[in-house]
Formats: structure tokens, C-alpha cells, sequence
């Protein structure tokens, strides 16, 4: 999670960077054709300033397009139209030069309305900017809308595969119990079976002492038989009359009940070692129940403080990414707004520059005009000055 987050983080900061780069090419268009324009504006300001007279051929083209139209208006013949021509052209190309001169006033004109249009210019280059910089800033939004949303479905995926996770985790943990309460049920059925067979197996030992004591009376009332019929007094006669009478002291109800007695003993002795290992047997299971428990407890507590921290960082990481994201977009919007102010700042002092210096050629220009005109005019004066005392002497000399 934490490497996706990272990853999430750097495919942003490329995206910005990406973007930021065809905002810069963009912006460096918008400057390209912005200079281009201003080029042109200079062109047309220094082609009003420097004036467009027609050359000489030109002019004498213009007047002789010009003088046949005026005569067939006036209806007159073409001979006479011929006749006449010669006359005519030499006005007319005067004209012509003078009208295509442009005069102060007109260069003036062609000045106030340059720089009357570049107000609206800049208007519409900083609104066209401004479009852009919002276009840009609701592609960012959506960008980051966008992002948000591949967060939020990659966060409700890892949700529901926990959820898988875990449903898969207590379908394993009842299964294990359900494996341990019929291993549980299997072992008490085998005990008992264990026990229903050592009931079983006492029983018969029971019953076959019976047996044995019944047969055992049985012999020695046979055996004690015939000697109740000899006299007493005899060593060996009186030994085995003395020995068979203790067995026939006997009653078979005293020996079936000492039989029983022994075997009722024994069985009592099996059953408490039975019950004994039975209950060693119940302990241990407990125990190991009790263990178990206390192991699943303990993974329980376990995967529930990793979950916790494990969704801790998760929260940690999406704030953190969020946050930087936040912070990228905030710094390229500042980046931007400087890069944008700066751009018009200097954008403005290269147009106030440009106006200056064109302002600057039209007094130069004019100034040299001037001073043209008035060394010419001195010239001439000076001539004439010159040819008056020419003209003077000359007199005074006839």
C-alpha cells in the first residue's frame, strides 16, 4: 500500500510537470505571436512615418490612366485628346506626388491610433491569458477530482478484499472448530465403546468366577462325599476329613458372593483407572481447548493491532499524498501567477520601450526633416543672396 501510494504520488507530480510544460509552450506561442503582431504594428507605423510616395514611372502611369478617363467624360474627340495630352501630364503627376505625401498631421493620426489600439490589444491578450490560466486551473481540478476518485475506488477494493480476507479466515476457523468438535465427539464415542466393552469384559470375568466357584463346590462336595461314610480317628483320613471339612464349610452362596465380592473389587479398580485415564484425557483435551482458545485470542488481538496500524498508515499515506498533491498544485499556481506577472510586466515595458522609441524616430525623423528644410532654405537664401550681388555688380558695372 505504501508503494502504490508512492507510486500514486510520483504519476501526479509527473502529470504537473508534463502540464507545466505545455503551459510553457503555450504561453511561449502566445509570446511568439504577441512580438509578431508588435512587429507588425512597428512596420505599419514606421511605413506611415516614412511615408509611401510613388516613384516617378509610377506616377506618370497613374496620371496617363487618369487623363483619358477625364476626357471621355467631357465627351471631346480623340485627336484633340491627343493634342491636348502633353500638356496636361506634368500637372497632373505634381498632383499625384503631392497627394501621396503624407503630411505631420497624418503621421500624428497614424501614431494616436497605433497606441490607441495597443491598450485594447493587451486587453485582449491579458483576457485570453486569464481564459487560459482558468481552462488550466479546472483541467488541474479534474486532474485531482480524478485522482480522488482512483483513490477512493482502489481504497473501497482493498476494503472489500480485507472483507473477502477475513470471511475466508472465520470459514477456516469454523471449520477447525467443527474439525475439533466431531474429533472431540469421536473420541467420547470411542471411550464409550471403551468402557461399554470393559463393562462387558467384566461381566463375563464376573460370571466365569461364578463359574469356577460354583465348579470348584461342586468338586469338593464330590470329593468330600466318600469320606463321610469312613470311621473317624485315622492320621490321614482324619487329615482329609479335617481338610475337605474346611471346603465344606462353604456354602455356595458364601462362595458366590466371595467370587462376586472379588470380581465386583476388580471391576471397581478398572473402572476408577479408567475413570482416572478419562478424566487425564478430558484435562488434556480442556487444556488443549484452552490453549487453542488462547492462541486464536492472541492471532485475533494480533491481526486486529496490524489491521489497525495497517489502516492507520493507509489514512497517513492519503493524507500525505493529499497534502502533497495540495502542495504541488498550490506551487505551480504561484509559479504560474509569478511567470504570468512577470510575463506582463515585461511584456508592458517592452511595448512602453517600443511606443518610446518609436515616438523617439518620428521626432528624430521629424527633427531631421526640419533641419533639412531649413539648411535647404538657407541654401537657397544664400543663393539668392549670392545671385542678388551678382546681379547688383553687374548692374554696377554697366
Amino acid at each position: 500500500a505504501q508503494e502504490r501510494k508512492q507510486r500514486t504520488a510520483c504519476e501526479a507530480r509527473e502529470a504537473d510537470a508534463r502540464n507545466k510544460q505545455k503551459a510553457c509552450e503555450a504561453k511561449l506561442a502566445e509570446k511568439e505571436l504577441e512580438w509578431a503582431k508588435n512587429e507588425q504594428l512597428i512596420a505599419s507605423v514606421r511605413q506611415m512615418i516614412g511615408g509611401s510616395a510613388l516613384q516617378p514611372d509610377v506616377a506618370m502611369s497613374s496620371a496617363q490612366e487618369a487623363a483619358p478617363n477625364q476626357r471621355s467624360r467631357s465627351g471631346q474627340p480623340e485627336a484633340e485628346e491627343e493634342v491636348a495630352a502633353p500638356s496636361t501630364d506634368v500637372p497632373e503627376q505634381e498632383d499625384d506626388f503631392d497627394s501621396d505625401c503624407l503630411s505631420d498631421d497624418e503621421i500624428g493620426d497614424g501614431l494616436q491610433q497605433a497606441f490607441m489600439k495597443a491598450p485594447e490589444k493587451d486587453a485582449a491578450m491579458k483576457e485570453a491569458e486569464e481564459k487560459q490560466a482558468q481552462e488550466e486551473l479546472a483541467r488541474k481540478e479534474a486532474e485531482q477530482q480524478r485522482a480522488l476518485e482512483e483513490e477512493a475506488r482502489r481504497e473501497r477494493e482493498e476494503a472489500a478484499r480485507r472483507e473477502r480476507a477475513e470471511e475466508a479466515r472465520r470459514e477456516r476457523e469454523k471449520k477447525i472448530a467443527e474439525d475439533k468438535q466431531a474429533a472431540m465427539r469421536k473420541a467420547e464415542e470411542k471411550r464409550a465403546q471403551q468402557e461399554a466393552a470393559s463393562r462387558r469384559e467384566a461381566d463375563a470375568r464376573q460370571k466365569a468366577l461364578q463359574e469356577m466357584a460354583k465348579r470348584k463346590f461342586e468338586e469338593a462336595k464330590r470329593t468330600a462325599a466318600p469320606d463321610a461314610e469312613l470311621p473317624h480317628g485315622t492320621g490321614s483320613d482324619s487329615a482329609a476329613s479335617s481338610g475337605n471339612t474346611d471346603l465344606f464349610q462353604l456354602s455356595p452362596e458364601q462362595a458366590e458372593d466371595d467370587a462376586t465380592k472379588e470380581a465386583e473389587e476388580k471391576r471397581a479398580q478398572e473402572e476408577s483407572k479408567k475413570k482416572a485415564e478419562a478424566e487425564a484425557f478430558q484435562k488434556a483435551a480442556e487444556e488443549r481447548q484452552k490453549a487453542e482458545a488462547e492462541r486464536q485470542a492472541a492471532e485475533e488481538a494480533e491481526r486486529k493491532k496490524k489491521a489497525e496500524e495497517e489502516e492507520a498508515a493507509r489514512v497517513e499515506a492519503a493524507r500525505k499524498a493529499a497534502a502533497e498533491r495540495q502542495r504541488v498544485v498550490e506551487e505551480a499556481e504561484r509559479k504560474k501567477a509569478e511567470e504570468e506577472a512577470a510575463a506582463r510586466v515585461e511584456a508592458e515595458r517592452k511595448a512602453e520601450a517600443e511606443r518610446q522609441r518609436v515616438v523617439e524616430e518620428a521626432e528624430r525623423k521629424k527633427a531631421e526633416e526640419e533641419a533639412a528644410a531649413r539648411v535647404e532654405a538657407e541654401r537657397k537664401a544664400e543663393a539668392e543672396g549670392q545671385r542678388a550681388t551678382e546681379d547688383a555688380a553687374e548692374e554696377a558695372a554697366r
